[in-house]
């Protein structure tokens, strides 16, 4: 059984098949468009379903032309204005438009979403929003655009109240677009058109799904929900009823919240991805794939997420890539007052269900957030903002150049960090830690820092006491005694730490003493003491186990010596020293050693 997908928190304004009456043309200075040519479905003409709504422009250069949906004709003015809730426009503008010298306010057209109240004057009750346009090409096609109408106007016009507009059972009545001509005439009067207009949060939800037929090559026919039924559910239009979910706008519709990306191969991500509900889990597969997040500015900053809810939900992405796609127009790369948000995309586990990452790798994306039964392997996380790891499992991970708007790349807790191991954290420029460790610490701890690689955050040093660096991999506040355990190879760490305590750095590595007889036997119950050579200290005096084997903790640094005897009887021969190397090295050793009746023979 495959997922089952449904669109929530969403009102359709139109799905472009509305009348002549819906339709109208602002006046004032916006009046440049060919009067009451309106086009009543056009069907040669649209994206969503079998017609849109459009109408004809005028040639001329440096024209303004726009079309106005009346939500009062369609019946669609009792829709509620909550807080999250955006205008979606799908918009066919496909020629050249003008924003205006130098990019002067006053005068910038190119595209703008419009929303009024009360009349179509373009001088009063207006808002319009920069949505599209430059010295450049709109890029050919229908054009999917996104605004949160609490956002102040970054338009030509503001004449309505934003805070009105975001008032709970608030919305305008006439939605639409204005935009300029470019600066010389075309041969003909082009058209333009609207097709499915919508408003609310832009969410899709997956439920149902199970593990008894995954097929990672076809997941079409997957028995797990996953990425391709999601999108393919979002872009169905054959009308009727989709096979994965219930009918929205007769069967036909294209939502954009994950929109099949050609240019990827993958999936774009527009609003919320909700994988399971609070009412019903999901079991969610899915392998290698893209996911391109859009830089939905006219939004907000949590906008675009990722969310992972019911706690009987289970979640698996394998080798899943996903990025943050940069928005290059002149409204965001020269001027950044006409974008307030940067929605980078965020992944929450809102519930504690199963999830499991591996081979992923999430590159200019927001925050994370982890709760303890994920499990993250071989993941990378590059110039994202803060993962929390929640007491999630992270084996192998890699986190690169942490943004600078997080001020450290994971936060973890005195009794989770000994859960990440093996990872690595690389740092080019700037002070953002490591890792922060949430709690303070009150009494005598120890913190292990197992197999964990640095770079970028200073040369730590090992011993007691040591001195707090701004910046340092690791930061905590401690009042007592931190001991930091760094083992099996990890890199020193530097510290930053605050409070009425101190730390101490420990450094050891794993080394394996097996000893045999002359027949290679293993030899249980053999003595076993480790020498430091440079004071002839003991730092180990045990028995092999029933494998002949003696394990313990070494600073990798520090060379050592072997004595072992074949018991701790007082009959046995004394105990035969075997030098090692002159240190372990940063993995560790094993020494090997032959017991003979009269001593010890070979390493």
């Amino acid at each position: 059984m495959a997922g089952t997908y449904t669109l929530a928190n969403n009102t359709t304004l139109t799905d472009g098949n509305g009348g002549n009456g819906a339709v109208v043309n602002l006046t004032g200075k916006y009046a440049d468009s060919v009067t009451n040519q309106n086009i009543v479905a056009d069907d040669e003409i649209f994206y969503q379903g079998l017609f849109s709504l459009s109408t004809n422009t005028n040639r001329r250069a440096n024209r303004e032309s726009s079309l106005l949906l009346d939500t009062n004709s369609t019946g669609a003015n009792t829709i509620t204005d909550v807080a999250g809730y955006v205008l979606q426009m799908w918009v066919f503008i496909p020629f050249f438009t003008n924003h205006g010298v130098n990019f002067n306010v006053t005068n910038w057209a190119g595209v703008q979403a419009v929303v009024a109240d009360g009349g179509t004057s373009g001088t009063a009750n207006i808002n319009t929003y920069r949505v599209d346009g430059n010295d450049n090409n709109v890029k050919g096609g229908w054009q999917l655009y996104v605004v949160d109408l609490r956002n102040t106007p970054t338009g030509a016009d503001s004449n309505l109240s934003v805070a009105t507009l975001g008032s709970a059972g608030r919305a305008p009545r006439y939605v639409g677009w204005t935009h300029s001509t470019r600066g010389f005439a075309l041969r003909r009067d082009p058209l333009a058109a609207l097709d499915c207009a919508r408003f609310g949060r832009m969410q899709l939800n997956v439920t149902g799904g199970t593990n008894t037929g995954i097929l990672p090559s076809d997941p079409e026919n997957s028995s797990a929900a996953n990425f391709f039924q999601m999108a393919d559910y979002d872009d169905y239009n054959d009308g009727g009823t989709p096979a994965n979910g219930s009918a929205v706008d007769g069967g036909y519709h294209k939502f954009g919240i994950c929109e099949p990306s050609l240019e990827s191969n993958g999936y774009i991500l527009r609003g919320v991805w909700s994988l399971g509900t609070s009412a019903t889990a999901t079991f969610f597969e899915d392998y290698n794939s893209a996911i391109n997040v859009r830089d939905e500015f006219l939004t907000y900053n949590d906008f675009n997420r990722i969310e992972v809810r019911n706690a009987a939900s289970t979640v698996n992405l394998i080798n899943t890539n996903s990025a943050l796609v940069f928005r290059n127009d002149v409204i965001t790369s020269q001027n950044a007052a006409y974008a307030p948000a940067q929605t980078r995309g965020n992944f929450e586990m809102v519930d504690n269900a199963t999830v499991a990452m591996t081979g992923c790798a999430w590159s200019d994306m927001g925050t994370f957030i982890f709760q303890s039964n994920a499990t993250l392997a071989d993941t990378t996380f590059r110039r994202n903002d803060l993962v929390t790891q929640g007491g999630a499992t992270l084996t192998g991970c890699a986190f690169v150049d942490t943004d600078s708007g997080a001020t450290e790349s994971l936060v973890s807790t005195s009794t989770t960090l000994g859960l990440v191991t093996g990872c690595s954290f690389a740092r080019t420029s700037g002070t953002v830690n490591a890792v922060r460790i949430s709690d303070t610490i009150s009494t005598a701890t120890t913190v292990t820092w197992d197999g964990n690689e640095l770079t970028g955050y200073g040369t730590g040093v090992t011993g007691t006491g040591i001195s707090s660096t701004t910046g340092g991999a690791i930061k905590v506040v401690t009042n007592a005694v931190l001991t930091i355990s760094v083992t099996n190879g990890a890199t020193i760490p530097t510290v930053e730490f605050t409070g009425t305590g101190s730390v101490d750095v420990v450094a050891s590595v794993s080394v394996s003493i097996n000893v045999s007889d002359v027949a290679g036997v293993a030899v249980s119950g053999a003595q076993v003491a480790v020498i430091k050579t440079s004071d002839r200290s003991t730092l180990f005096n045990n028995q092999t186990n029933g494998s002949g084997v003696a394990t313990f903790g070494a600073d990798p640094s520090t060379p050592i010596l072997v004595r072992v005897r074949k018991s701790d009887t007082a009959d046995t021969p004394r105990y035969i020293a075997v030098e090692t190397p002159s240190n372990t090295g940063a993995t560790g050793a094993s020494v090997f050693v032959t017991l003979i009746e009269d001593g010890l023979v070979g390493l």
